[in-house]
């Protein structure tokens, strides 16, 4: 109940390995219930392991990762308001403690055509994430939502005793309620 998703993990398609470098080229890739397709790599040649990936889903069900349906108010409303944002970075707080930022390296591009959030309609919407050297960056580049925009960032930084936060956003033509 107070744990976010990252339940499963699935990656089916073709596999090969040259030295250091294991790879699914065009990959069919399942996330919890989420189904996607792209391609994903390993490389264990460097100082630490470097995971890379670009992965497009056409429907995203986020409610595994941001514990939604929850009394008060839509999602999407307390999220504009700010109490969404203050009780999922709690919650996120505990999961992101994570010593496995101090193991590997990431790059990730995502990308959706539908995300699916409460009775939102969101969507497309891309992002890239980045782990390098124990610090997380996540940039959106764009996502449409009932009728508007939005871009932001969320940088954490895993190398001190506790982690640090950096979070920016923007949103453009945001509904009021």
């Amino acid at each position: 109940p107070g744990r976010l998703g990252g339940r499963a993990l699935a990656v089916r398609g073709p596999f090969s390995w040259t030295g250091d470098v294991a790879a699914f080229s065009k990959a069919t890739v399942a996330i919890d219930a989420n189904e996607g397709g792209g391609a994903i790599s390993l490389n264990t040649g460097g100082t630490k392991p470097l995971i890379t990936g670009t992965l497009a889903f056409d429907d995203f069900n986020m409610a595994a990762y941001l514990g939604l349906r929850q009394p008060g108010g839509s999602d999407l409303t307390r999220f504009l308001e700010g109490s969404y944002m203050r009780e999922w970075l709690q919650r996120l707080g505990a999961v992101w403690t994570l010593p496995l930022a101090h193991q590997v390296d990431a790059d990730f591009r995502l990308s959706a055509k539908k995300i699916q959030w409460d009775a939102s309609k969101i969507g497309p919407a891309a992002m890239t994430v980045a782990l390098k050297n124990g610090k997380l960056s996540a940039h959106l580049a764009e996502v449409l939502f009932d009728g508007g925009a939005g871009s932001g960032q969320i940088a954490i930084d895993f190398n001190g005793l506790v982690p640090q936060w950096t979070l920016r956003g923007r949103l453009k033509s945001a509904p009021a309620g």
